[in-house]
Order: structure tokens, then C-alpha cells, then sequence
């Protein structure tokens, strides 16, 4: 069975940032399981690892950023994330040397509260056709299923954030 929705997680800052400076264009990693442990000991997605399931990724980021913790290394992951983004729409001409700029700006000066995370419901129907599997050198665990869409817009998924 193919489930019908997709789990992703990301921080509010990086969800901005596609937002303001990308058109609303988001790149997304995924996966049918919000909780791959809720899926049982054998279950399709009991094989994806805390690092590639959303709901532990929607927990790490939740507790840093509502901690403040300027040494968490998931936030620091998303930071890299950001400029590495950044600096392969520069190298596309996507954007110009001052958006970049800009974006390493705003990477540089945010609050740790931007890290907060948000979670993506993407119903697989209306992106079927964007979804590339992750490669297995890749993936967190080789058995787990992960997906990326390079270029996920507004109509295509939901946003969902918590207090």
C-alpha cells in the first residue's frame, strides 16, 4: 500500500528564506512515516532512523530552538543547509550576489526562535511526479524510504506549527 501523505520537517528560517528570496520554492527530503517506530518493530518504515524521521527532526529542533541551545547541532545542520542552498541558487543564477548576501545576513543575525520547526504534509497524490528516492548512499539507513523534491511550491503541501 502506498500511503497518502508525506512527512517533512523543517525549520521555520529555511521555510522563510524559500518563502521571500526563492519564490516560494521549497527543497524537501521526506517520507510516508511521520514516526517510523509508531510503524512497528516490522513495518515498511521501521528501518528509517530517528535522523530521517520527522517526528524525532520536529522534536530535536522544537527543544533547541525553544532552549536556545547555540550549540545544537541539528540547528548548525540547518545553517549549513541554508547556505549551501544559497549558494547553489547563486551558482545557477537563480538569485544575485546581493540576495545572497542578504540571505547570509539574515542566516547570520536570526534568533534561535527561527529555528523552530514546522512540519510539511504533502499529500502524494499532487507530487507524485517531483519525488526522487534518495539515493542509498544517502539515506540515513539504506533500507529506510526518503524522498527529495527539488522544487515543492504552495498549492502541493501544508504547513503545520505548534506552540
Amino acid at each position: 500500500m502506498t500511503e497518502p501523505l508525506l512527512y517533512s520537517v523543517n525549520a521555520y528560517l529555511a521555510w522563510a528564506i524559500n518563502e521571500r528570496y526563492y519564490a516560494g520554492s521549497h527543497y524537501v527530503w521526506c517520507t510516508a512515516a511521520f514516526d517510523a517506530r509508531a510503524a512497528g518493530a516490522y513495518g515498511a518504515h521501521s528501518s528509517t532512523p530517528p535522523s530521517s524521521t520527522p517526528k524525532d527532526i520536529f522534536g530535536e529542533l522544537q527543544r533547541a530552538a525553544s532552549a536556545g541551545d547555540k550549540g545544537s547541532e541539528k540547528i548548525a545542520s540547518v545553517r549549513v543547509g541554508i547556505v549551501n542552498g544559497a549558494n547553489a541558487k547563486l551558482s545557477d543564477g537563480k538569485i544575485s550576489s546581493e540576495i545572497f548576501d542578504e540571505i547570509m545576513l539574515v542566516v547570520d543575525r536570526c534568533e534561535m526562535r527561527d529555528f523552530r520547526p514546522l512540519l510539511y504534509l504533502l499529500p502524494r497524490e499532487g507530487v507524485a511526479d517531483k519525488l526522487k528516492p534518495v539515493a542509498v548512499d544517502q539515506r540515513a539507513h539504506p533500507l529506510s524510504t526518503e524522498y527529495i523534491i527539488e522544487n515543492l511550491s504552495k498549492p502541493e503541501f501544508d504547513v503545520i506549527e505548534f506552540p
